[in-house]
């Protein structure tokens, strides 16, 4: 859709949403109806489950999950099993910062590069043994025999210490080179425009220096003063088949993500505590890395004790949970399926998934398969709610490219039984729709 944001979505374009709040009233019972089953197609990340759960303490979840890079699933992985660890050994604090930094950074500490390489052993045993019970909630039985060995290939990637088989840094670069092109070296103008005409007034919650450095080098979260971010997040690595110079296929390993837009919408352009949102000078206090933060850790730590404190108070800074519990990962109210890279295509030939999902998302990067062809409208329970992703944050397209994605959105949604259930503007994260 645009080179800027890349092939592979290792973030989304639209912030974490409450997909049940989302409903037109009267369509889901909460306290009736049983469990809602969400199709998430194309995500890019575990925000939209997140955002969910929390907000829904007594409903019971079951999220199926397609992507179109094994390495996203792999991220999957991770982010859950970090959910799952312990309090004594990982406060929620701790976990905040992990989280964000292995979400949205090219470059982390030595202690979080640490975590990755030894937690991967953990995964490779989680993916390889069904009978383990890691993270509880996450099934991945549905998962292909080869995607199983290819997502133990890439947890063993992420152990190996050679730093030389992935610097980010040059990878990070030479995207910057052949997006920029003439205009390279006279960067710095170029992504201060992007923000003053571009994205400031989408997201004013991301201030200009913030987002000027992550378009530099890639570091969105500097969350930590004592230690240097200088080691490559092999989580943001993935493989492909490129030509060489002879016009041979060679495998290579790189990184063909977002470079325009940025890692904040997800979680930093949003805010439910208003005394989060204060302004001086007409300008927000609170940075985005600052929205980000708190909004993560407030999610993390309803989910892990079901309470919060860190809204009590937000201007005291983030306190610390000691609760030994994880909550709803473990009651069997929530549970996450992850899905085969083909599934787009090919659940709507199995019987299983007819008529199964109360909600299904899909993201701007996957829309191609919200198509009659590939079957999915059998897979739409008759109360489905339809939500997708615009292309508002891809600063890459004009205007007019953005209006005609939304038009063939709605023609697609249309064309599979679906009806428009709000008025699309400009300003639309996403377009929502209804079979009745």
């Amino acid at each position: 859709m645009a080179e800027g944001f890349g092939s592979v979505t290792w973030w989304g374009l639209t912030p974490a949403l409450d997909l049940i709040s989302l409903f037109p009233h009267g369509k889901i019972n909460l306290d009736c109806d049983s469990t809602v089953n969400v199709l998430l197609v194309g995500a890019g990340d575990i925000r939209h489950v997140l955002r969910t759960v929390t907000n829904n303490p007594k409903k019971s979840l079951h999220f199926y999950v397609i992507e179109s890079h094994l390495e996203v699933l792999a991220r999957h992985i991770l982010f859950f099993s970090l959910l799952c660890e312990p309090s004594d050994k990982i406060g929620i604090r701790e976990k905040t910062e992990l989280f964000l930094e292995l979400f949205g950074n090219t470059l982390v500490r030595a202690q979080t590069a640490q975590y990755l390489k030894e937690k991967a052993d953990d995964l490779i045993r989680f993916v390889t043994d069904p009978s383990n019970k890691l993270i509880p909630f996450l099934d991945l039985s549905s998962l292909k025999f080869k995607e199983r060995d290819m997502l133990e290939g890439i947890f063993k990637f992420w152990q190996n210490p050679d730093e030389k088989t992935f610097t980010i840094e040059k990878h990070w670069d030479k995207r910057l080179r052949h997006h920029l092109a003439q205009r390279y070296d006279s960067r710095r103008g170029v992504f201060d425009w992007d923000y003053h005409m571009k994205l400031q007034e989408m997201v004013p919650l991301i201030c200009n220096d913030e987002y000027i450095q992550w378009r530099e080098d890639g570091v969105a979260f500097h969350l930590r003063d004592d230690a240097p971010y200088d080691i490559s997040n092999r989580m943001l690595a993935n493989g492909a088949l490129l030509h060489n110079r002879d016009g041979d296929l060679v495998g290579q390993r790189g990184y063909w993500g977002d470079i325009v837009t940025s890692p904040f919408i997800a979680f930093g352009s949003y805010c439910d505590d208003e005394r989060m949102l204060k302004k001086a000078n007409d300008k927000y206090v609170k940075s985005s890395q600052e929205i980000s933060q708190h909004n993560v850790y407030s999610m993390l730590e309803l989910l892990l004790t079901g309470t919060s404190s860190s809204s009590s108070n937000p201007d005291s800074g983030i306190e610390e949970i000691t609760n030994d519990t994880i909550g709803r990962l473990i009651d069997g109210s929530v549970r996450v399926t992850l899905l085969p890279l083909n599934s787009a295509t090919e659940l709507g030939k199995k019987s299983k998934y007819e008529k199964l999902f109360h909600c299904a998302f899909f993201s701007n990067s996957m829309i191609h398969h919200l198509t009659s062809v590939n079957g999915l409208d059998r897979v739409m329970n008759e109360r489905c709610l339809l939500i997708c992703e615009t292309a508002r944050f891809i600063l890459d397209l004009r205007k007019e490219n953005k209006d005609e994605y939304l038009k063939k959105v709605i023609q697609m949604a249309l064309a599979i039984g679906f009806k428009s259930s709000q008025v699309e503007t400009d300003a639309s994260n996403t377009l929502l729709f209804t079979l009745s």
